[in-house]
């Protein structure tokens, strides 16, 4: 995998994502903390969801108006999300719940700024890298997303960590 990724570090493109990564966990980090989440702006959350201020992923704000229509709901979804006093499957499934419109690109992007070292993207990019490494895992019927999302951030784990 490491000879495969290897060449890509000279890409443009690679350096136009890789290289702003510091500087978006600098802005947006302190934003999905637990003590940060319950003063948590509309604004501030919307302008995560914007490409040109996360830098990574085009198309989150699509569903803002939906996800911020009830700020004390969706506050409360982000505090379970990122509490990691609680087990991953377990809390990703209650919150992907909670609101409508906060689908898994969103939800995994927060959790990779709150805690980069333990969590990856699950969307279509990083879907069809998987599934080009031959390393997308199979999925029982009617598995919930918590535990769909656990086994795809464990294979994203074996590329990036």
């Amino acid at each position: 995998m490491r000879a495969i990724l290897s060449p890509l570090k000279n890409d443009p493109v690679y350096k136009e994502i890789v290289d702003p990564r510091n500087a978006v966990l600098a802005r947006f980090q302190p934003v999905f903390t637990q003590q940060h989440i319950p003063n948590i702006s509309e604004e501030e959350f919307r302008s995560f969801l914007l490409f040109k201020n996360n830098r990574h992923w085009n198309g989150l704000h699509r569903q803002w108006r939906g996800i911020c229509s009830d700020m004390p709901r969706l506050r409360e979804a982000l505090s379970l999300l990122v509490d990691e006093s609680r087990p991953l499957i377990p809390r990703l499934d209650e919150a992907i719940g909670m609101i409508p419109g906060m689908g898994k690109a969103i939800v995994t992007a927060i959790l990779l700024v709150a805690y980069p070292a333990q969590y990856g993207v699950w969307n279509n990019t990083s879907e069809a890298g998987l599934n080009l490494l031959e390393i997308w895992p199979q999925f029982d019927r009617g598995e919930s997303f918590g535990s769909r999302y656990d086994k795809v951030n464990k294979n994203i784990g074996r590329v990036v960590r």
